[in-house]
């Protein structure tokens, strides 16, 4: 990483005024609520296909939003416990040089289970967040979590059947251990951070351990925040109506180790160009490659370094097998002020021929995404609703460690390969108060034990079970609903501290007996500080 930092001091510029920076939290409700206020506060040149968003370029709009929800309340306004408890940073210093604000972070959740009546799951997380400026053109973040949990039956089941390797993981979470005296709880602990440098009024850089997310969806098909963090490289340059990234990642592959026991490296390489087309169109084009370093002697390729390069030529000089090369686009319209629609599209491999043909070649390998957004059509309702579509073994390689994976998670989709999905999102906000619902409806081609029919990632191709007659949704068809329903009141919209009362139902009803069938119903109460995602919707 030498070279880096070097790269990111060489270009240091002094032309900006100092002013505040600040990492826009990722979730996607904070999200919704937060992009027509982030496009009122900028120009169409700029893009929000790509998060987290540059720190220097969205500069007021979260201290916005926190001021139009101010509690004026009489103990909230004029008292110091008052404001830090329910309108302000626990620290917030402001120099013409330096900015340092922090908060804590906290998960505290009590729920109960209707398939696991003599263990109560909870989510006990304790944290803080902080992030800051130094002089004009540097800022910083870093979050850390310690958490203690016992989750509901169906996600112990998730982590037993991802169990590759030995080495179980938790929902975009990573690994964890036992806690002593309780049966099925989990002690884990997981923490992000990154230094963000405006070169220039064109160029960022960010150097970060964390994860990334592309697209305008609730889910992505190129590159998603699904799976555990990972260290990271990005350069962002804007110019004119234009915004390209390049990212360097290092990932891990934890079913296996190397000679000093730590687990296998991997590495991603990958650019996304956005270009915003008049005033309503917004076309992403997206390349990234995946390769493995199984005699622990590659380390990175140099042959990836340059940042405006096409990838395909790069693999076939270093060998066609080395490396998992992924091609895709994001489009975004914008209908009215309200109304946007949005879609991608991920090929992995696939010849025109065999798909004109229609014979179900397994490597015709692709992916579909189309999906809407009302934004306060009704004032305070947000309405979203998006299909996936994903062909069997999409994302998986010849060499299964070359897989689009980190960490046994896919990438991309939480439910990897070999599916279909409908989402819909209903929204609603009334000053702090609300209500959220999501309902899920997936239809998947499960996966036999000792068979493989395109939905595990993770698994080679090369042990799938036919040449041709690949369907989507072959294997164990099992479908799938999935229902989250919230309802409470932001108590501090500063860092979206949240009391918050909830319903999950949850159906798994698969074709056939190979797999069981399971009905979950779980009820939660808890305070949460909502900051990033975590999926178990699958």
């Amino acid at each position: 990483m030498r070279f880096i930092a070097i790269l990111m001091l060489g270009c240091l510029s002094t032309n900006a005024k100092a002013q505040s920076t600040d990492f826009l939290p990722v979730n996607y409700n904070v999200r919704l609520r937060l992009q027509m206020a982030i496009e009122a506060q900028t120009d169409s040149s700029h893009h929000q296909g790509f998060y987290p968003l540059n720190p220097f370029t969205y500069r007021n709009v979260r201290p916005a939003f926190a001021k139009k929800y101010r509690l004026s309340a009489p103990f909230a306004d004029s008292t110091w416990v008052g404001r830090k408890l329910f309108n302000e940073m626990l620290i917030d210093l402001h120099t013409p040089d330096f900015d340092f604000q922090l908060h804590p972070v906290l998960n505290v959740q009590l729920g109960n289970d209707s398939r696991t009546a003599d263990e109560t799951p909870y989510i006990n997380t304790r944290g803080f967040f902080v992030q800051g400026r130094i002089g004009e053109n540097v800022a910083f973040y870093s979050d850390f979590y310690e958490n203690q949990a016992r989750f509901p039956m169906y996600i112990n089941e998730w982590i037993g059947q991802n169990n590759y390797g030995g080495l179980a993981v938790l929902p975009g979470q990573g690994a964890f251990k036992g806690v002593r005296n309780q049966r099925n709880a989990r002690d884990f602990a997981y923490a992000s951070g990154a230094v963000s440098l405006q070169a220039s009024r064109f160029f960022n850089f960010q150097l970060g351990y964390g994860k990334q997310f592309i697209g305008d969806g609730y889910r992505s098909f190129l590159l998603s925040d699904n799976a555990f963090s990972y260290p990271y490289f990005r350069i962002q340059s804007n110019f004119w109506r234009i915004q390209y990234t390049n990212l360097y990642t290092q990932l891990r592959d934890v079913r296996f180790k190397n000679a000093d026991e730590s687990f296998r490296r991997k590495y991603m390489v990958a650019h996304h160009l956005s270009v915003q087309i008049g005033e309503r169109w917004r076309v992403g084009l997206y390349e990234t490659v995946v390769y493995s370093d199984s005699a622990g002697t590659r380390g990175f390729e140099f042959d990836y370094l340059v940042p405006i390069i096409f990838y395909r030529p790069v693999e076939f000089a270093l060998g066609s097998n080395a490396v998992n090369v992924i091609l895709g686009a994001n489009l975004h319209y914008k209908l009215t002020d309200r109304i946007r629609l949005y879609g991608q599209v991920a090929l992995d491999e696939f010849k025109f021929s065999e798909i004109t043909a229609g014979n179900g070649w397994w490597a015709n390998k692709y992916t579909v995404q189309v999906g809407v957004k009302l934004l306060e059509t009704v004032p305070g309702l947000f309405l979203q609703s998006e299909f996936n579509y994903a062909r069997p073994y999409t994302y998986t390689h010849r060499q299964g460690d070359m897989a689009y994976t980190h960490y046994n998670q896919a990438l991309a989709h939480t439910l990897g390969a070999n599916f279909r999905e409908l989402i819909l999102i209903a929204n609603y906000y009334r000053g702090r108060w609300f209500g959220e619902a999501l309902f899920q409806f997936s239809w998947r081609g499960l996966d036999p034990p000792g068979e493989n029919w395109g939905s595990q990632v993770l698994l080679g191709y090369e042990t799938r079970e036919q040449e041709y007659g690949n369907e989507t949704l072959q294997g164990v068809r099992t479908n799938i609903f999935y229902s989250d329903l919230r309802a409470g009141w932001v108590v501090n919209p500063s860092y979206n501290l949240r009391f918050e009362v909830g319903l999950r139902w949850r159906d798994f009803a698969p074709d056939t007996n190979i797999l069981q069938a399971t009905n979950t119903t779980y009820w939660f109460v808890g305070l949460r500080t909502a900051l990033n995602n975590i999926y178990e919707d699958f």
